[in-house]
């Protein structure tokens, strides 16, 4: 059955709706009893503004961006030049211990590197790149 722990303060003449506002104020129930010991008590769970975890989830990723970025310089400033796969795997071992980085999202940002000219590919070997000082 249901047991009212907790009562809503409604205005008088309102409408008890089983819905909760962030306005909405409870007090406790002094009449309450009950022979068992132990009582779950349910959760409410609060609503998500979309909006703001739009907003979030785009502040989220673009610091992942800058901090993909600031390994591969990192990465490369220290070691010159690096093969594709060895700098891909290097990323992501370095950003583990912040984020599971995507190795496709580590290529896109690779690619503006090279289109910011802070890398550039070896004109022989493809998948080799060199920092660029």
């Amino acid at each position: 059955g249901k047991y009212r722990l907790l009562l809503k303060d409604v205005a008088p003449g309102a409408k008890v709706l089983k819905t909760v506002d962030e306005t909405d104020t409870f007090r406790v129930n002094t009449g309450f009893t009950d022979k068992s010991r132990k009582l779950k008590i349910s959760t409410v769970v609060a609503k998500v503004n979309l909006k703001a975890s739009v907003q979030v989830q785009q502040t989220v990723e673009e610091d992942r961006r800058h901090a993909i970025e600031a390994c591969v310089v990192r990465i490369m400033k220290s070691r010159k030049t690096m093969e594709h796969p060895l700098l891909i795997g290097e990323c992501i071992s370095q950003l583990s211990n912040h984020f599971k980085p995507d190795p496709r999202h580590i290529k896109k940002r690779i690619e503006d590197l090279i289109l910011r000219e802070y890398i550039e590919r070896d004109p022989e070997k493809t998948s080799l790149y060199r920092y660029v000082a």
